[in-house]
């Protein structure tokens, strides 16, 4: 009975203090939605945020969207603690700069979407920190003209990769899966005109079976290039080549 007791309050403790953390959230600029554990900072300055935007310790979702910022404030997720946050979105920000130290605190991240910045091009360990992400979102990045080889290189739990609407891209590097193979099941990449059969590389997958999805759609292909999908044999694959109006 006194084990029950113990664990009625500490589980009592825990949701008062949960609680305390969403009323101490309310109080700043971002919306802050309990209910999903979901904190959402729009159209509100980084200058507000990093002053007086409090982030409850059991957020699972932030979204940074039309702050301004041409770069994350220095230490934002070290000096703010969500060791349960499953979803980060930096969107609709003029970002030139993006390093792996911004991401320093978010080793159990899963979800990451970096969309309409202004990011020319990302650093070779941008997602160093990122050990568990899963999800990738490179997306709408109009002025991204390279991806490096090395991007998704450690990241040994990513299973779906986005590249979206990168309109100046002219290349998916070689090796750009290599080490992820195993893992990958989902992979995206749409809308770049300026992506030929000449910027896509043979054996995406390099000849893994996990892989399930490939969608190459609404890119620049002429043609289909013997090899460029591997040997994609996993039971119920998909593949994609829509929207390719000059496929030959």
């Amino acid at each position: 009975m006194y084990s029950l007791a113990l664990l009625i309050l500490v589980g009592t403790f825990l949701s008062a203090q949960g609680q305390d953390e969403w009323e101490r959230c309310a109080e700043g600029p971002c919306d802050c939605l309990p209910n999903t554990l979901r904190v959402r900072c729009r159209f509100l300055p980084i200058e507000d945020i990093v002053s007086s935007q409090y982030f409850p310790s059991d957020t699972h979702r932030v979204d940074l969207r039309d702050n301004g910022m041409i770069r994350l404030p220095e230490n934002f997720f070290v000096e703010r603690p969500m060791p349960t946050l499953k979803e980060l979105r930096l969107r609709d920000n003029p970002l030139t700069e993006l390093s792996s130290a911004d991401f320093v605190g978010l080793s159990h991240l899963p979800w990451l979407s970096i969309d309409n910045t202004q990011l020319t091009t990302l650093p070779e360990d941008l997602l160093f920190e990122l050990k568990s992400l899963r999800l990738a979102w490179i997306i709408r990045n109009e002025q991204l003209e390279s991806i490096p080889d090395s991007l998704f290189y450690g990241l040994d739990e990513l299973k779906t990769v986005s590249i979206d609407g990168n309109t100046k891209l002219t290349e998916i590097p070689r090796r750009l899966f290599l080490g992820t193979q195993n893992t990958l099941d989902f992979v995206t990449i749409r809308d770049g005109k300026n992506i030929t059969e000449d910027g896509l590389p043979n054996d995406i997958f390099f000849s893994a079976d996990t892989g399930s999805i490939l969608r190459l759609e609404d890119i620049g292909l002429t043609v289909l290039r013997k090899g460029v999908f591997g040997t994609v044999t996993y039971p119920g694959s998909t593949i994609s080549v829509r929207f390719n109006w000059d496929l030959q």
